[in-house]
């Protein structure tokens, strides 16, 4: 039987009505080009000669709002301001706008905690690999459902294991772009060996990062070692426990050995979704005293405070 060829309102109206996983998601979704918000989940799509799509050719950044408040926004945006510059793609409007119009979605979601995805592409125009082809940058703006992690999952800590996937080369690593093959890659095979998440090393053997967090230790002597930033991406939220735990116990940007790792006082994994988490176990051996301790909890109970104290407000909205 041949494919039905349909007018364009005949299509449109299938597009509606087709079935789509994931729907109850979604709160509110904002493209750039047309200047305003839908809470469709059905009409959150994306050009197929979009080159963010067939190509891998954009930016984004993942944030989170609790109590009505969205966690290092502006940290956010100038780190993606950053990697838009890496890939040579023009925003198409300023920080100051996409901000405003992150605290529009936001609003307009009517929820005070959300996951937030801010997108930014090459844009429609071709399916060629030329940039030339897409006249202007695309941006999406997405909020959807936040579910806050159970607290078992900071009381008993997580189990990682090494992975098998490279860290990435310095200049990829610090562009946080579309592309995440080797970032499935890492999730899928530690859910493969019955672990929380894989540690990714680089090529002299040192910590890199996670598929979507920073790795740090508490070394034997005290000190936070945040592994350098040269095959790792400058995590917003690691960043700025360097600046929260400063006052009160030494921190120092430094390679970090594998087998420091099971002679560290505490291993942390911290991410914005989920703050700060201990890893308790690594490849099977016990890391630190085996429980989450002191430097994870006073960590968390930092970034909870500083949300409150620092975060964007936002108001909300009565939705559609």
């Amino acid at each position: 039987m041949p494919i039905p060829v349909l007018s364009s309102d005949d299509y449109a109206r299938h597009l509606l009505t087709a079935k789509r996983s994931g729907e109850g998601a979604l709160y509110a979704f904002y493209e750039h080009r047309l200047g305003a918000i839908t809470y469709d989940p059905k009409q959150m799509l994306i050009p197929v000669d979009e080159h963010m799509g067939h190509r891998g050719d954009g930016v984004f950044e993942s944030l989170k709002a609790e109590q009505r408040r969205i966690y290092l926004l502006d940290e956010h945006l100038e780190r993606k301001a950053r990697s838009a510059q890496g890939l040579g793609l023009e925003l198409p409007c300023s920080l100051g706008e996409i901000k405003e119009a992150v605290r529009d979605v936001t609003g307009a979601a009517g929820q005070p905690a959300q996951n937030l995805r801010i997108i930014a592409g090459r844009g429609p125009g071709g399916l060629g690999l030329d940039p030339m082809e897409s006249p202007q940058g695309s941006l999406y703006i997405i909020s959807s459902r936040f579910t806050p992690k159970s607290k078992n999952y900071y009381t008993q800590g997580l189990a990682a294991c090494r992975s098998k996937v490279p860290a990435k080369s310095g200049v990829e690593s610090q562009i946080k772009s579309t592309n995440y093959i080797a970032n499935m890659m890492m999730v899928r095979e530690a859910a493969e060996r019955g672990v929380d998440l894989s540690v990714a090393f680089d090529s002299a053997g040192h910590l890199a990062e996670a598929a979507i967090a920073n790795f740090c230790i508490v070394d034997a002597q005290g000190v936070l070692a945040v592994p350098e930033f040269t095959h790792v991406l400058k995590g917003t939220t690691i960043l700025r426990v360097m600046q929260l735990v400063s006052e009160e116990m030494p921190v120092a940007l430094r390679s970090v050995k594998e087998d420091e790792i099971l002679t560290a006082r505490e291993m942390l994994i911290m991410g914005t979704t989920f703050d700060c988490v201990a890893i308790v176990n690594y490849e099977g051996k016990v890391v630190g005293s085996g429980c989450p301790g002191p430097v994870a909890t006073r960590i968390l109970e930092l970034l909870k405070q500083d949300l409150l104290d620092n975060g964007t407000p936002f108001p909300l909205s009565a939705g559609p």
